[in-house]
């Protein structure tokens, strides 16, 4: 018997045969006619060179063929259901899956700690890989699936075929270690500007927004060092005379571990929109969505915990 010649249908009618051995029991339960059900099992008859069913007292007793058939069949029944219904579903505490981020050591300081800790209740099997995004969108590698998501807050205007969608926004402050020798609590424009700095720079170009806005003003904004990274400047700061822009969350998270201290800034520097990118491919896959959802809602619920 060639499979291209059976017609799945007939195979669903004779597990349900299997399992109410009643015509119709099995009518009913597929909402099919009887005189349906009488035409496919007499098909069936014909496919498998056997009656398969015949009739007793009380319904259909299945002959020694269908019997052998039963199991088997039934069985590729279940594993078909599981293909075409069972693989759309998203079970998040069964699941084992491994998610893709692109992003900064700033997200992965402030947010990713109470992501864990909420995966670890609603999906302890679930594993969230973090690589660092380079300073600009991993554009390609999203597109390929190297990553389910991109976060940051520096990707700007997103090619097509990307989605987005806003996490938090914050501003900058302005941090220096405790009992700095020269700086109080309120720092002046031109404190600001006389001290030397620490530089985040994650493309190395040694370019700032604060240095930009000072030249203006005619003041020079003096870069004693630049890192790539957004942890290190903590710890250089307890151990230097250096100040450090930085936004004011990571300022925040530093304050928890670090002897620092927190200064507004004396001049205004646009906030940073934090945002969320992933490729349309994976946009209505239910694991995908229910991920993204988790790190929106832990981001709008906790993020601002970090605020005194």
């Amino acid at each position: 018997m060639n499979i291209r010649n059976i017609d799945l249908n007939l195979l669903v009618i004779f597990g349900t045969l299997c399992e109410e051995k009643n015509t119709t029991k099995a009518a009913k339960r597929l909402g099919l006619s009887q005189p349906a059900i009488s035409h496919a099992l007499s098909r069936l008859r014909d496919q498998f060179k056997d009656p398969l069913f015949v009739r007793a007292s009380r319904g259909l007793v299945p002959t020694q063929r269908a019997l052998d058939l039963e199991r088997p069949i039934l069985n590729l029944l279940s594993q078909l259901d599981d293909v075409l219904i069972g693989s759309n579903e998203f079970i998040p505490a069964k699941s084992q899956l491994t998610f893709k981020i692109a992003t900064t050591d700033y997200f992965e300081q402030v947010a990713l700690p109470s992501i864990l800790k909420v995966l670890e209740k609603e999906a302890p099997g679930i594993t969230v890989l973090s690589k660092p995004t380079l300073g600009s969108l991993p554009k390609l590698e999203l597109e390929k699936g190297d990553y389910d998501l991109a976060i940051a807050g520096f990707y700007g205007e997103l090619p097509e075929g990307l989605l987005k969608q806003k996490l938090f926004d914050d501003d900058f402050v302005c941090v220096s270690r405790k009992n700095h020798p020269r700086i109080k609590k309120i720092l002046s424009l031109f404190q600001y500007a006389d001290e030397k700095h620490i530089l985040i720079s994650l493309q190395g170009d040694m370019k700032s927004k604060s240095q930009e806005l000072l030249a203006k003003k005619g003041l020079n904004q003096q870069f004693r060092v630049g890192v790539s990274s957004f942890l290190s400047p903590g710890w250089l700061l307890t151990t230097t005379d250096y100040l450090l822009t930085c936004p004011r969350k990571l300022a925040y998270s530093y304050g928890k571990y670090l002897p620092v201290e927190i200064h507004e800034l004396p001049i205004e520097i646009p906030r940073i929109h934090i945002i969320q990118v992933w490729h349309e491919r994976s946009h209505r896959d239910k694991a995908h969505s229910w991920f993204r959802q988790l790190i929106y809602r832990v981001c709008q619920n906790t993020i601002n915990s970090l605020l005194p």
